[in-house]
């Protein structure tokens, strides 16, 4: 072979390689580029979910259907909080892969995907069960992106991240998943307040409240209580099944009149600096339709449940109502 055939096969030979470098760079390419834009859930999941156990570093939570709601496993199987459930959901059902990148040891401690097994644990852990008990999709989820468009996710079976275009995080406490507050009522709305034997009423909205019977209250008074039930968060929650009540024998009862003819009957029980609240509704002789409308779509969120409040705000309203 001479020299001029000895080069042309080294110059085939390098064309050969070079094609087949270009060929392996552009099917990577071309399978990232499959994925990109593709759902990270299949559809499929969620046809059937019969639970979705969320673990974060602070706790867990399992979440198991009821209905057109949610309860909360950990909370005595009290209702999640609607707009969490959902957004949650929706944000999970239409987040597409925007990149893809190999899970290396570094990569997975930079982007906060270290599962619970390890010591410096920072990942969120979400599973999916199906009625059969079958776990039909399993991933982690870690850090987002800067402007909070994006999370960085990766299934503990896989090799890769994924970055999906959905902000997906979780309250790291138990009691900001369920439904909150327990009222949050406008001042104006309250036409009539009774504080176990004290009553008291105004005429219209604005004006100032008139002692039926009792002690008489200042303006102050009046406005520290209604200010606890314009946002009344609770603590804890347990149904009336699992709540004994015997534990707290000292008690005293509130009940709120609205202008709509929405009563609010209240009662707290306490001991030992220890606050629980039980709430039911009734109404007025002529109530709104709007009211009846209320009681029936939101009664189930108390009847039956048993609600433990800061005791700050158990302790005051204890004190104006037996003071």
């Amino acid at each position: 072979m001479n020299f001029a055939q000895i080069k042309l096969a080294g110059l085939l030979a390098g064309i050969s390689t070079l094609c087949a470098i270009s060929a392996l760079i552009f099917v990577r390419h071309t399978d990232n580029a499959l994925e990109n834009g593709n759902l990270y859930i299949a559809e499929e999941v969620y046809t059937d979910i019969a639970e979705i156990q969320i673990s974060t570093p602070r706790g867990q939570v399992t979440l198991l259907p009821e209905g057109h709601l949610w309860q909360v496993k950990e909370a005595d199987y009290y209702y999640a909080d609607f707009n969490l459930i959902h957004n949650l959901l929706n944000s999970l059902k239409i987040a597409r892969i925007t990149n893809k990148q190999e899970a290396t040891p570094n990569l997975i401690s930079e982007l906060s995907l270290l599962t619970s097994g390890d010591e410096n644990s920072q990942a969120s852990s979400l599973s999916i069960k199906d009625s059969k008990g079958r776990v039909v999709e399993h991933i982690l989820l870690g850090a987002s992106t800067p402007d909070k468009e994006a999370t960085f996710a990766m299934r503990p079976t896989d090799k890769s991240i994924y970055t999906i275009n959905q902000y997906i995080h979780f309250p790291q406490e138990l009691i900001s998943w369920v439904q909150q507050p327990i009222t949050a009522i406008e001042e104006n709305n309250i036409q009539q307040l009774r504080l176990n034997n004290n009553q008291y009423k105004r005429k219209d909205k604005g004006y100032p409240f008139q002692t039926l019977q009792g002690k008489d209250l200042t303006p102050s008074d009046f406005a520290q209580i209604l200010q606890i039930f314009q946002y009344f968060p609770f603590e804890k929650v347990i149904s009336a099944q699992n709540f004994d009540d015997t534990l707290y024998p000292n008690r005293t009862d509130i009940k709120l009149t609205e202008f709509n003819g929405l009563i609010r009957n209240i009662e707290i029980l306490t001991d030992n600096n220890v606050y629980w609240l039980k709430q039911t509704f009734s109404t007025t002789p002529l109530p709104t339709r709007r009211t009846n409308d209320y009681i029936k779509n939101n009664s189930f969120l108390y009847d039956g449940w048993y609600f433990q409040i800061s005791p700050i705000e158990g302790r005051r309203l204890f004190t104006y109502a037996n003071g």
